[in-house]
């Protein structure tokens, strides 16, 4: 081999095993960049040394009272992560203003009674505080959306003020059977079942409400009167199906579809206006 061509040979082995070392470094300081730990407390956590910030991951205790901390170490709390306390059976717990997301299911058959977050946030994940059958009452004065079964199944909840909360997704408060009333002053969307089998509310306000989804209050058989939301566009199939103490409903001139039985088997039902 000449000279020449050993020397530009030698010169890209070096640069090439140097790529792949650095490459390797850069990959070991990614990984490094992230890491877990345990709280006194029991609180398992991510935390990112980059972002300095830290997400809730579980509680390593059964039951108990829970107060999220605002910062661990040095890192921020931001997040409680998806199943962070699944079927953790907690009696109560304490949010602070630094945490701006709650994971999907992150609270599901938890045994607090109160519910109070702080106004850093504004949307609950799907199933968050589902099966919650100690939950009696709810104050969410900054939230803006809930997601599908946030409130799923909460069986002696009596309370829930929503006053700011634009869009309610699917299930979100299906089952919920000791729920009595409801006002959503700002709801323009309500999901599919929203309120499915919700047999003890009697009346609900949703004065700006657009769309009513598929079997969104099917079943409510105390259900007496839906108000009279003056923009209302679209009623879902089935929407007030088995509604039997629903007697009168004035649908204003904006309503350009109803689905099919949305007024199905209510029996009671003297007038419908549309």
């Amino acid at each position: 081999m000449k000279q020449g061509k050993f020397i530009t040979w030698l010169s890209a082995a070096v640069i090439g095993i140097g790529a792949a070392f650095f490459s390797a470094d850069a990959g070991i300081s990614a990984a490094a960049a992230t890491g877990t730990g345990t709280t006194d407390s029991g609180l398992t956590y991510t935390y990112d040394t980059e972002t300095m910030k830290a997400t809730i991951t579980g509680y390593t205790r059964s039951s108990g009272n829970v107060t999220i901390p605002s910062t661990i170490g040095s890192y921020t709390v931001t997040q409680i992560g998806a199943k962070a306390f699944w079927r953790k059976y907690i009696t109560g717990i304490s949010i602070p203003q630094t945490v701006t997301a709650i994971g999907e299911r992150a609270f599901g058959y938890s045994r607090f009674q109160e519910l109070s977050l702080p106004s850093s946030i504004t949307a609950i994940s799907n199933g968050a505080f589902i099966g919650c059958n100690y939950l009696t009452s709810v104050s969410l004065p900054y939230v803006t959306s809930l997601g599908n079964g946030a409130f799923q199944e909460c069986s002696v909840l009596t309370s829930i003020s929503l006053p700011n909360v634009v869009t309610v997704g699917n299930n979100a408060l299906d089952k919920c059977t000791a729920l009595t009333s409801i006002s959503l002053p700002k709801v323009t969307s309500v999901g599919n079942g929203c309120f499915y089998k919700c047999t003890a509310l009697s009346s609900i306000s949703m004065p700006l409400v657009k769309t009513i989804g598929s079997n969104a209050f099917a079943m409510c058989s105390a259900l007496k009167s839906i108000g009279t939301p003056q923009q209302l566009q679209t009623v879902g199939e089935q929407a007030f199906m088995q509604c039997s103490k629903l007697d009168n409903v004035v649908l204003p001139v904006s309503t350009t579809l109803v689905g099919k039985h949305a007024f199905s088997d209510c029996i009671g039902l003297r007038t419908l206006q549309v």
